[in-house]
Order: structure tokens, then C-alpha cells, then sequence
């Protein structure tokens, strides 16, 4: 036992500061996002893993056909979770049932997500749009620094310039001067 946990200490000194990094964004973008999915915070669209925390929060509190309606696949992951730490602590076996494991739930989690997205996007939690996603505010905000520009130019003075190739004559907006 003692040498089970000198392992999980040497893994958890061994990560820590990817944990340290993982607390704190889970932190910020809870506080500006309202979120914690960067999946959807930057797309908009649900990943193939919304839901889970409030599915892993049901089972904990023994509400398993909520559990199975934000998330059917958490029962897949846990009982996998588990499956990984005996193997990695207890058992010491391979690692490659292990990765076998992993990738079939993958993709199972993946079909049920496809399967959601069909039937449940955008109107069903967890499966709906999140409209303030960054890749929607900036679009936003580029299209109206657009038309801002788009409107200047239009009031720009103009004067007739030579084309070098046809020698006609255009229009092209001259600058404002500052008095």
C-alpha cells in the first residue's frame, strides 16, 4: 500500500504543473466564459464531451438517468477511469488492453456525439449553441470595423487619377488632412 501511494505521489509531482495550469484555466474561463469547454467557447458548438461534468456531478449524486441524459457516454469513461488506475497502480499490466479500451470508447463517445448533434442540436441542452464563442465576436467585430471603414471611404473627397495600363480616368479617395 505504501508503495501504491509513493507511485501517485511521483505521478502527481510529475504533472503538477500541468494541474496548476489546468486549475487555472478551468478557473478563468468559468469566471469570463461562463464555460469551461474551450471546444465550444471558441467554436460555438458542443463537443463531443459536453455534458460530462454535470453527468459525472448525477452519478455522484445517484441520479443515474440524468447522468445518462447529459452525457450517455460517462458511463463508458468511468467505469475506464477506474479500469486505468488499477491497471496502472495495482495490477501493472499492459497498456495495451489499456489503449485498445481507450480508443473504442473514443469512438463509440464520438458516434453517440454525432447521434446528439442530430437529434438534439440547437435546441437541447447540453447540445446547443453558445453564441458568444470567440470565433462569433470576432467575425463580428471584423465585419463592423468593416463597415466603419467601408463608411469613411465612402465620404472620402475624390479626385481623377491616370490609369498607367488604359490611361483612363478614376476616382480614388484622397486622405483627411489635419488642420
Amino acid at each position: 500500500m505504501k508503495n501504491i501511494l509513493k507511485n501517485i505521489y511521483n505521478d502527481i509531482m510529475h504533472i503538477k504543473t500541468f494541474i496548476i495550469i489546468f486549475i487555472i484555466a478551468f478557473i478563468s474561463l468559468n469566471l469570463l466564459f461562463h464555460k469551461i469547454c474551450l471546444i465550444s467557447i471558441i467554436t460555438g458548438f458542443p463537443c463531443p464531451g459536453c455534458g460530462m461534468t454535470r453527468a459525472f456531478v448525477n452519478l455522484l449524486t445517484f441520479h443515474f438517468k440524468d447522468a445518462f441524459y447529459w452525457s450517455p457516454s460517462i458511463f463508458l469513461w468511468i467505469p475506464l477511469l477506474i479500469y486505468g488506475i488499477l491497471n496502472r497502480y495495482i495490477f501493472k499490466c499492459s497498456n495495451k488492453i489499456f489503449t485498445i479500451l481507450l480508443c473504442i470508447t473514443g469512438i463509440i463517445t464520438i458516434i453517440i456525439y454525432i447521434v446528439r448533434m442530430i437529434t438534439l442540436y440547437p435546441d437541447n441542452a447540453p447540445m446547443v449553441y453558445y453564441e458568444n464563442n470567440i470565433m462569433h465576436l470576432l467575425s463580428y467585430g471584423l465585419s463592423h470595423i468593416n463597415k466603419e471603414i467601408n463608411c469613411d471611404v465612402e465620404r472620402l473627397p475624390t479626385v481623377p487619377l491616370t490609369s498607367f495600363r488604359r490611361n483612363s480616368t478614376r476616382n480614388l479617395p484622397i486622405p483627411y488632412k489635419n488642420i
